[in-house]
């Protein structure tokens, strides 16, 4: 699931997925001889790319993509394995309904990414980037001495848009 702050925004990401998803040769072989074939794509439409990885339709992926409104209720329906936030900064993830709502959705092995530029010391970005530094800090140092800790929050890594 890729979800924006904006339904056109959210269609572009789509886009890039399914450019890359063109891009890829029909098959690739590694140096151990095994072969994995280019998924074949069920459904292509721009809400949509559903790819099947093999002929029983056992194993496929949708990759989805919703736009964050007040009240949404985006995924709700859904076992998402990955979810991917766009934009977060924008006032439409403020309350942090959207992402509550979706992140219920998400299977307990599963991986949420949020991504965005703050818009001010405040909103939901600002006040997880927050937390999240603190917590997972606080976690880093209690794994020094308890190895086998796990930790299931947000990890704050920060990425300047000039990096390359």
């Amino acid at each position: 699931m890729q979800m924006a702050h904006q339904k056109g925004a959210s269609e572009n990401l789509l886009s890039m997925v399914k450019l890359a998803y063109n891009a890829l040769p029909q098959s690739i072989q590694f140096e151990d001889g095994t072969i994995i074939n280019k998924p074949k794509d069920k459904a292509k439409n721009k809400d949509e790319l559903w790819l099947v990885y093999d002929d029983a339709g056992i194993r496929d992926s949708r990759i989805l993509t919703e736009e964050a409104t007040a009240g949404t209720k985006a995924a709700i329906s859904f076992a998402l394995n990955a979810i991917h936030y766009s934009e977060v900064g924008k006032s439409e993830f403020d309350d942090g309904k959207a992402i509550g709502t979706s992140m219920s959705t998400l299977s307990p092995d599963g991986i949420a990414i949020a991504e965005g530029t703050a818009e001010g010391a405040y909103g939901w970005l600002y006040e997880t980037w927050q937390e999240s530094e603190y917590e997972f800090n606080e976690y880093l140092k209690a794994k020094a001495s308890k190895p086998w800790l796990r930790y299931d929050g947000w990890i704050p890594i920060f990425i300047p848009w000039f990096m390359h």
